[in-house]
C-alpha cells in the first residue's frame, strides 16, 4: 500500500502560484441514486470539501473540471464504439442538472469551470491558457481516485511542466473490491507523474509558506 502522507517534507507550496483542480465531481456521478453513481466519487466529497475550504482560506486558486457530452452524442467520436461494446461508461449530458458540480462543492462565482469532452482536463480545452493567465506553476488534483480522468490529466499537467500533486484521503477507496486497484493507480502516479499525499500532507505544505 502506498503511503498517502507522502511529501510532508517536500518543498513548500506558494499559494499565489498554486491551483486546485476539482475533477469530475458532478451530480450524476456523486449523488446517491444518480444514473452514473460512483461510490468512490461519493466518498471523495468530504475530503474534497476539506481541500476546498483549505484552498480558499489560503488564497490557492480553484478550478472546476466537468466532463459532459452533447445530448445527441455527436461529440463522442470513437468513444461510442467502446460504449456499444460495454467498455465505456456514459458521461453526463451537457446542460442537464446531472452535469453540474455537486451541491456540496458548488463553485464560487469567480472560480472557473472547464468543460471537457475527453478524459484529460487539458485535451481540447482552454485549461492550460487559464492556468498560465493565473501564473500557476503547481496544480493539485482532487476527486475520485477511480476517475478515468485522473491519470491522463496528471500526465498532461506534467508534460506542460507544472509541478503536479494528487491529494487523496486514506479513508477513501473502501468500496468492495476497489482497494488494490486504487493503490495500483496511486502507486503508478507517484512513480511517474505526481506527488501523492493526504489532505493533512497538503495542509502541511501550504501552511509552511506562512511560517
Amino acid at each position: 500500500m502506498i503511503d498517502r502522507s507522502l511529501a510532508l517534507s517536500g518543498p513548500p507550496l506558494a499559494s499565489a502560484t498554486t491551483a486546485m483542480l476539482v475533477v469530475d465531481m458532478q451530480k450524476d456521478r456523486v449523488d446517491i441514486g444518480a444514473p452514473l453513481f460512483d461510490p468512490l466519487a461519493h466518498e471523495a466529497i468530504v475530503p474534497t470539501r476539506r481541500m476546498l475550504e483549505l484552498a480558499r482560506a489560503t488564497d490557492v486558486r480553484v478550478v472546476f473540471i466537468a466532463h459532459a457530452h452533447r445530448g445527441d452524442g455527436s461529440d463522442r467520436g470513437r468513444r461510442a464504439d467502446h460504449r456499444s461494446a460495454g467498455r465505456e461508461r456514459p458521461a453526463p449530458v451537457e446542460g442537464t442538472s446531472g452535469a453540474r458540480i455537486c451541491d456540496a462543492l458548488h463553485p464560487l462565482p469567480h472560480e472557473p469551470l472547464i468543460c471537457k469532452r475527453r478524459e484529460s482536463a487539458f485535451f481540447g480545452t482552454d485549461l492550460d491558457t487559464v492556468l498560465r493567465s493565473m501564473r500557476i506553476e503547481t496544480v493539485v488534483f482532487t476527486g475520485s481516485p477511480a476517475s478515468r480522468a485522473l491519470l491522463p490529466s496528471v500526465h498532461d499537467a506534467l508534460a506542460r511542466d507544472y509541478r503536479t500533486l494528487f491529494v487523496h484521503d486514506p479513508r477513501t477507496g473502501t468500496a468492495p473490491g476497489t482497494g488494490d486497484a486504487i493503490d495500483t493507480v496511486l502507486a503508478a502516479m507517484a512513480m511517474t507523474s505526481a506527488e501523492v499525499m493526504s489532505v493533512d500532507g497538503f495542509a502541511n505544505l501550504i501552511m509552511r509558506e506562512r511560517l
